[in-house]
């Protein structure tokens, strides 16, 4: 299983702890001190409740996972899966009636941190992370900020750089990209999406794959976004509806030509923000990195970086462009 598969169950122990907790914040409550070197660690009946409630949550739902826990002894702690407990971090906090506390709870494998999360019950807020992205929900609801500099790509790009992952290097990009691209395509596969460009009404399409350009270049020198250029504050939007495998096996010369816009199934605009929107779970991947699915809302952020160049470098000329007109096609 992956740290995906035990979000969903990381927000039931979430639950659980908060449900336990909430009616112990802000009332009289007995406080213990547990240091045993002249310091002041408290611990009240709130954390040891919470706790308990999530280790018993544990071993009812994976009775093989081992569990390190702030106020009770380790359980299986060789365990392949070892869930970490902090009921109440911030005790003190807690016990004055202010809100700086939560729940922190971990999952390792072999050791290794996979997924964590910390939970404050009273404002209701959850920071979560698994290694690769960081995500925030809270009472309006959640919002995940990440930053790509080349392409953010979803649909077929976000399933080829799911399989890719862990696969060798031996084999060249191009043909670590394909051979994942390679499933959705011979299915057919499509989603339903709906996209708005700046200001304009949205569009739908089944679409096979979109890619959200700043550079030119995707899945191992594909030429994604042939007039693409970093620094117009423009993102340029390659979609392609809904192809088989047969297709594009008959048109790969395009994917790395350039011409890849002179395909009657390919469509390609400008736009400085973008957002989109599935009907089904449509991965996602920015830079080569899976994180997540739709929806998405990308803007530019003009001259963010910085580079450093030698200083005989002359700066390369960007190819001729023209700000492509948004799209006003009705979805059909």
């Amino acid at each position: 299983m992956t740290a995906i598969d035990f979000a969903a169950f990381v927000d039931q122990l979430a639950a659980v702890s908060g449900e336990t907790i909430r009616p112990f914040f802000r009332t009289a409550l007995g406080v213990e001190n547990k240091s045993r070197s002249g310091g002041f660690d408290p611990v009240t009946a709130a954390d040891r409740t919470a706790e308990a409630a999530m280790r018993a949550l544990i071993k009812q739902t994976f009775p093989e996972h081992g569990i390190l826990g702030e106020e009770f002894d380790a359980e299986r702690p060789d365990a392949e899966y070892v869930w970490v407990l902090d009921p109440i971090d911030g005790t003190k906090s807690f016990i004055c009636g202010m809100p700086a506390w939560g729940t922190l709870i971990a999952l390792t494998r072999r050791g290794e941190p996979i997924y964590g999360m910390m939970h404050q019950p009273f404002t209701r807020e959850h920071f979560t992370g698994d290694g690769s992205a960081a995500s925030y929900r809270g009472p309006a609801g959640d919002r995940r900020e990440r930053h790509f500099v080349n392409v953010a790509s979803f649909g077929l790009g976000g399933e080829a750089v799911q399989r890719v992952r862990g696969w060798s290097r031996i084999f060249p990009g191009r043909a670590r990209y394909l051979a994942a691209a390679l499933p959705t395509l011979a299915a057919g596969r499509a989603f339903h999406l709906r996209l708005w460009l700046d200001d304009a009404a949205p569009v739908e399409f089944h679409a096979t794959t979109v890619a959200l350009a700043n550079g030119r270049y995707q899945g191992g020198g594909i030429l994604i976004a042939p007039q693409a250029a970093i620094d117009d504050g423009l993102i340029d939007v390659t979609l392609v509806e809904r192809v088989c495998l047969a297709e594009v096996a008959a048109n790969l010369r395009l994917l790395y030509s350039g011409d890849i816009w002179s395909h009657p199934k390919v469509h390609h605009w400008c736009a400085a923000r973008v957002r989109a929107e599935a009907e089904t779970a449509t991965p996602l991947e920015m830079d080569g990195e899976p994180v997540g699915t739709l929806p998405l809302e990308a803007e530019v952020l003009p001259r963010a970086l910085r580079l450093i160049l030698p200083a005989a470098t002359a700066p390369l000329p960007a190819p001729p462009r023209r700000r492509i007109p948004i799209p006003r096609r009705p979805y059909s």
